[in-house]
């Protein structure tokens, strides 16, 4: 079985493939796993796949913002197992928003691929927490994967909302959070409803999310920022407003503004910083890593945060790791024949462009951060020039594409 990022993650094995998360439509895709309603994780539904699952929660929160999803959706739930072509697909609570999950792929031979979309890993108002899984390969999310992004307790955030919405109140001005729609906003109105009698008025995308959420058993307390008891409620300033991070603030409020995100840790712009987040924080992921045993750990969505965060798990859990990024990476037992032409494949995206002259030890340097071995990348040169794709240009260790 074989994992790499392709606008999404792509795994095969000899006989079957799927794409988890894809951000666009590739025919040659049958399957596709999609883990929640964020939009950077659920076009897929949009796109006309043979098969694409989700939970029924996911579905619903994505049609908040969109409401055409197409056919060759299954529903899928935690603990569900079931079959896609050669593999075994097991489905896991991730604990990041409403109907999220992570998947746990199986292939014919038995090896194990766990990807975890966006997760958290400490029990909030909304949401159960995400625990570990065994696997051969982590494939896991790195938004927060660097020590700088170690959030405070959820006790010591609702007391940090709940005491700045009331000091704002006295003050004489609305208590304003801006915060993503889905998860962050019902976490809020969850701290406020249970630590104040304040009421809480939402934006309309936001009370709409709220529907889903209070359909699904959750009980929120809201006005909706469309209705007249709202407008009376914020011209005598008695109430919070919560609104999308680019929401806009209603004409004549006057206000004292917040933002609730993982990154108010980082971005210095004025506002009030709530460190509030739906994803793991750095301790947090480095816990669900040694909890699933993994022999490999590919990162994702972090940027540089993914390098960090990959060379914290090689030095303090001594597990290889790396980013995805788009290379393509063999399980650890993979060896021979599919190794071989694993990194011929790197090697020939790396020097694709006809009529440039590429040094040995440029193009190792760039298979190197993927994960291949000196030796590894000196026979796949080897077969490529053999099998007439590259050619030597005049020194040894200097190539072209034919």
């Amino acid at each position: 079985m074989k994992v790499r990022w392709n606008r999404g993650v792509e795994v095969e094995s000899s006989e079957s493939i799927l794409i988890l998360d894809p951000t666009v439509y590739d025919p040659s895709y049958e399957y596709a796993l999609i883990t929640h309603a964020h939009s950077d994780h659920s076009k897929g539904l949009y796109y006309p796949f043979s098969i694409k699952c989700s939970t029924e929660e996911t579905v619903r929160l994505a049609e908040v913002y969109r409401s055409t999803m197409g056919e060759g959706w299954r529903r899928v739930r935690c603990g569900d197992r079931f079959r896609l072509g050669e593999f075994e697909v097991r489905v896991h609570n991730a604990g990041h928003v409403l109907g999220s999950v992570y998947y746990e792929v199986v292939s014919g031979n038995g090896e194990t691929l766990v990807y975890t979309g966006d997760l958290n890993t400490v029990k909030t108002l909304t949401m159960e927490a995400a625990k570990p899984t065994s696997c051969d390969v982590l494939v896991i999310d790195a938004t927060f994967g660097s020590p700088a992004f170690i959030f405070p307790s959820r006790e010591e955030l609702s007391v940090e909302v709940s005491k700045w919405s009331i000091d704002s109140l006295r003050e004489g001005k609305v208590p304003v959070f801006q915060t993503d729609s889905i998860g962050n906003a019902q976490e809020i109105i969850s701290m406020l409803n249970t630590m104040t009698n304040i009421p809480v008025v939402t934006h309309p995308r936001i009370s709409g999310v709220n529907k889903v959420y209070e359909s699904s058993g959750h009980r929120l307390e809201y006005i909706d920022l469309r209705s007249a008891d709202a407008s009376e409620l914020l011209s005598r300033r008695a109430c919070t407003l919560i609104l999308p991070k680019r929401g806009r603030l209603p004409s004549g409020v006057k206000a004292n503004l917040a933002l609730a995100s993982g990154w108010a840790l980082y971005l210095k712009d004025g506002r009030k910083p709530i460190p509030l987040s739906d994803h793991a924080d750095f301790n947090g992921l480095l816990e669900f890593i040694e909890g699933c045993k993994p022999k490999l750990v590919l990162t994702f969505h972090g940027g540089r945060r993914g390098r960090v965060l990959a060379e914290y798990v090689k030095k303090r859990l001594g597990v290889e790791a790396r980013p995805i990024e788009f290379c393509e990476s063999v399980f650890p037992e993979t060896k021979g024949k599919d190794r071989l032409r694993a990194c011929e494949k790197e090697v020939l995206r790396t020097v694709r462009i006809r009529g440039f002259l590429y040094k040995f030890r440029w193009i190792y340097q760039n298979l190197k951060a993927k994960g291949f071995s000196k030796s590894e990348v000196e026979r796949a040169l080897e077969s490529l020039v053999d099998t007439g794709k590259l050619e030597v240009h005049g020194r040894e260790d200097v190539f072209k594409v034919k």
